[in-house]
């Protein structure tokens, strides 16, 4: 029996350990997608600048 409820420990460990890895991945991701997308807009805002600046 004790060992039983061990393995069921054990399992829920495991697949608790899975899931936050993933979910950590996924953040990763989003976090590095939100990150290069503000880069762009601010990038692309200093071109514009630096075109208006030309053409006077």
């Amino acid at each position: 029996m004790l060992a039983l409820i061990f393995l069921y420990m054990l399992i829920i460990a495991v697949v608790l350990g899975t899931v936050v890895l993933v979910l950590k991945l996924i953040g990763y991701a989003v976090l590095s997608v939100v990150l290069w997308m503000i880069f762009s807009i601010a990038n692309l805002f200093e071109r514009k600048k630096k075109a208006v600046r030309q053409r006077r």
